[in-house]
């Protein structure tokens, strides 16, 4: 799997949510993320003519939260 991501500067709410363990609203910040699967297993093969597009959030310090979309 490969990614490739784009984050823009945190806002306030970000920072906050944070330094507090806390999540965020998907609004909170701007996170999203192309995925590119290579795999050779025929079970797997629609993974590699997929493109993946995901928004991501904060689930608390450390953890984030995808929502990823398949266009095909």
């Amino acid at each position: 799997m490969q990614r490739t991501g784009i984050g823009r500067e945190q806002t306030d709410a970000f920072a906050a949510a944070a330094s507090e363990d806390r999540e965020t609203a998907w609004t909170d910040q701007y996170m999203r993320l192309i995925i590119r699967f290579d795999t050779g297993a025929p079970r797997y093969r629609w993974l590699t003519t997929s493109l993946f597009v995901a928004a991501g959030r904060l689930l608390g310090t450390g953890h984030i939260e995808y929502a990823v979309h398949r266009n095909t």
